[in-house]
C-alpha cells in the first residue's frame, strides 16, 4: 500500500520540498479491544 499511498500523497503535496511526514499500518493490536492515541498538528497557510 506504500506505493498507492504515496502516488496519492504527491498530488497534494510539494514534491520537491515534501513535508516531514510519518506512516504507520497496523493491521491488528495484540489484544482485542486495545486503543492507541495519535496527536497530529497541522499548519495551513494564510
Amino acid at each position: 500500500q506504500g506505493p498507492t499511498l504515496r502516488q496519492v500523497r504527491d498530488r497534494y503535496v510539494n514534491v520537491a520540498a515534501p513535508p516531514a511526514s510519518t506512516t504507520l499500518q497496523v493491521s491488528r493490536f495484540f489484544r482485542d479491544g486495545l486503543l492507541f492515541e495519535l496527536d497530529v498538528l497541522a499548519m495551513v497557510p494564510g
